[in-house]
């Protein structure tokens, strides 16, 4: 049983058209900025979380126990990371942060309830806009990274970054052509992202982005026993991270490969060897919200220069066991299950489907080396990935049987 729950205030139709192009704008600026100022990001989803209630002109949100378990649970995890801050090692910090990620909570829930309730004419438009933005990054990031791979570039940092989030949006821009049978365009934007995944020094967006076509790929041909899989694999990689992950530097020749095939590798591995002697001492409830960047002996140096925990594990399995303990990683694996079990049910067109679970493979797999869980652009980054996915969920009905706001 759907319930509605009303924004109140009512706004004139040329103010509600206003904040829907408003929209559109936020669209097309997202991967250029991503590219020139990637912690940005954040201040762009407020402004466009903001504009999504000004859109909806009053109109109830739709909620139903079915389809809002997701962010029900998200929410519990919220609410979870709140009580924690009574025991976090820096109370301060985990206030701060927990407000943080409940507010874009809060924000890109309602931005996705405002993408589903687009007419079929705005939802067009904003997707044009998305996609031209997305060229427009390219055209800035092509020439930069071949300027980089001579060192003449000394920026490597935000395009990493950028290349990180291209590798999980590539599904959702090019399903839509191929669903449309626009080849010529699909194969031009797959080869300009490749490019500029594959010019980055970024291995874990390389590996994200080969990960998460073969998902998409298996999503297409079998899409139930792909859900499952995905789903049973994720959720089992979360429950076991503690027992799995930290026994890489354990391993004298896996350590030295490490190093050997690139110093950050090397890191990581003491950083999860570490954080797993960290989960170790509470196992039950963690140290705490936003622990990571303060938790005891995070600060010693293994190399000159060289923390062995530098803010955060790079691993989210990893972070949420050591701040949340054991129910912020049930959490965290339920909502893995939940996500990937709902995309294999899923009756949306299969090109529609393959790209998201192309989306989410890399996502998933962007998680284990890559940031940290909380930083502010990463999950800015991921709610506008979800936006920009929902603008296709019903593209295959018709005007009429959309839902307009205006």
């Amino acid at each position: 049983m759907e319930k509605g729950l009303r924004t109140g205030l009512r706004l004139t139709p040329n103010w509600v058209r206003t904040a829907i192009n408003g929209l559109g704008l936020c669209a097309f600026l997202f991967f250029p900025l991503l590219v020139i100022a990637p912690k940005g990001i954040a201040a762009l989803l407020t402004v466009a979380g903001l504009l999504s209630f000004a859109a909806r002109d009053g109109a109830p949100f739709s909620f139903s126990w079915k389809k809002s378990t997701f962010s029900l649970l998200f929410g519990v995890l919220i609410l979870w990371a709140a009580l924690s801050t009574l025991w976090a090692v820096n109370g301060y910090f985990a206030v701060i942060e927990t407000l943080r990620i409940g507010a874009m909570l809060v924000l890109g829930t309602a931005l996705l309830d405002c993408g589903s309730r687009l007419g079929a004419p705005d939802r067009k438009r904003i997707k044009t806009l998305f996609l031209a933005g997305t060229l427009a990054a390219l055209v800035l990031l092509v020439p930069g990274s071949f300027l980089m791979q001579t060192d003449r570039l000394a920026i490597t940092v935000p395009f990493n970054q950028v290349a990180l989030i291209l590798a999980i949006g590539l599904g959702p821009l090019v399903a839509p052509l191929l669903m449309t049978k626009r080849l010529r365009t699909a194969l031009l934007l797959v080869i300009m992202v490749l490019v500029c995944i594959f010019l980055q020094r970024s291995t874990t967006a390389k590996v994200s982005v080969l990960v998460g076509l073969a998902i998409g790929t298996l999503f297409f041909l079998k899409p139930k026993w792909a859900g499952l899989a995905a789903g049973l694999g994720c959720a089992a990689m979360i429950a076991t991270a503690p027992l799995t992950f930290p026994r890489l530097a354990h391993d004298p020749q896996v350590s030295a490969e490490m190093a050997e095939f690139k110093s950050s590798a090397w890191h990581r591995a003491q950083i999860w060897a570490f954080v797993g002697e960290r989960i170790a001492e509470r196992p039950l409830l963690g140290w705490g919200m936003n622990s990571s960047r303060v938790i005891p002996g995070g600060n010693t140096q293994i190399r000159p220069g060289v923390e062995i925990l530098p803010l955060h594990p790079h691993n989210a399995a990893l972070q949420l066991w050591l701040e949340l303990g054991v129910p912020g990683a049930a959490l965290f694996a339920a909502m893995s299950l939940l996500a990937w079990k709902r995309l294999g049910a899923s009756e949306a067109n299969r090109w529609l489907t393959a790209g998201r679970a192309a989306a989410m493979g890399a996502t998933f797999i962007s998680m284990v080396p890559g940031y940290g869980a909380w930083q502010e652009w990463w999950q800015a980054s991921l709610w506008f990935i979800a936006f920009i996915t929902l603008l296709d969920a019903n593209r295959d009905l018709p005007i009429s049987e959309s839902r307009p706001l205006a």
